[in-house]
């Protein structure tokens, strides 16, 4: 079902008789992203990433003005979001409140933006941040729903954390371990799925190594949105843990002992509250059960 921002885009598209409209969004690292589009093109990269201050929409972007271009006469390639030259001859672009990218509209007509259609886009860009805005609200109610019935089944389940967590996110691959207090040396005391294997089972290894080692060292949690690179592990260097899909690492203590829970797979946690590896690591610190019992 489409959204109301997308359905929003939609209308803009045919009000203004548009090639694309586009809207290219603030991500992390400070960088755009082509996030929600309506366009007859076959040539637009969706999550196309352009820089602050490159081309024309880096360049509004950064600086905060609206362009209008009535005579394009670039190759669209320029613009960051096409993968190849698609003839555009004008195009209408603006910043959004708060900087949170930019609205983008072209056309392959000349001077297809008269001072009338001008003047209506003045209101788009706001229009279409409130609708994200509504976008970003939704999702993140549904994140809260999911976390309170993921709060639900560790309170109800004679199950470990461990496992109730990586059924909740369906998680490929799951592991626990502990360290006890005082020493360098963390076990193995539990995993699932791809990562259940005896070479890792009860495996004693030092906290500087691997990714669970730093969350023990610095006793911190760890959200990684793209699968680990070659140059990284998990837990030792030249390990079998298979590494594909995104990684979540959270960090207990309890009576003494410092625990760590680790989950991988294709799983979003995009939508789910701000801290929510802290507030997942308190409910399955309460929910005990004996899932971070180190014998």
């Amino acid at each position: 079902m489409s959204s109301r921002l997308d359905n929003y885009l939609h209308l803009l598209a045919n009000f203004f008789e548009a090639h694309t409209v586009a809207l290219v969004l603030r991500e992390a690292r400070e960088r755009l992203v082509v996030s929600h589009y309506c366009t007859l093109s076959d040539a637009l990269m969706p999550g196309a990433a352009i820089a602050p201050g490159q081309g024309i929409l880096g360049w509004i972007y950064r600086e905060g003005k609206t362009v209008h271009v009535t005579r394009f006469d670039r190759d669209t390639r320029t613009l960051g979001i096409y993968q190849r030259d698609v003839g555009i001859k004008a195009l209408l672009a603006a910043p959004l409140p708060d900087g949170e990218g930019v609205l983008m509209i072209d056309s392959k007509s000349r001077y297809a933006f008269t001072e009338k259609r001008q003047k209506i886009f003045r209101n788009c860009p706001g229009i279409a941040a409130s609708l994200l805005e509504l976008e970003h609200q939704k999702a993140e109610l549904q994140g809260l729903k999911s976390f309170y019935a993921l709060q639900s089944q560790l309170a109800l389940s004679h199950l470990p954390p461990l496992h109730v967590i990586a059924a909740h996110l369906e998680a490929e691959g799951a592991l626990s371990a502990c360290l006890p207090k005082g020493s360098d040396q963390y076990r193995v005391t539990d995993a699932l799925g791809q990562w259940r294997s005896p070479s890792i089972l009860g495996r004693s290894i030092s906290v500087s190594e691997g990714l669970v080692g730093w969350c023990f060292r610095y006793r911190r949690h760890l959200r990684l949105r793209k699968p680990l690179s070659p140059r990284q592990f998990l837990l030792y260097k030249g390990e079998r843990v298979q590494k594909s899909g995104r990684l979540v690492i959270i960090h207990v203590e309890e009576d003494g002992w410092s625990n760590v829970m680790a989950f991988n797979g294709d799983f979003d946690l995009s939508s789910y509250p701000k801290g929510f590896e802290a507030i997942l690591a308190l409910a399955a610190k309460g929910a005990g059960q004996g899932g971070f019992v180190c014998s």
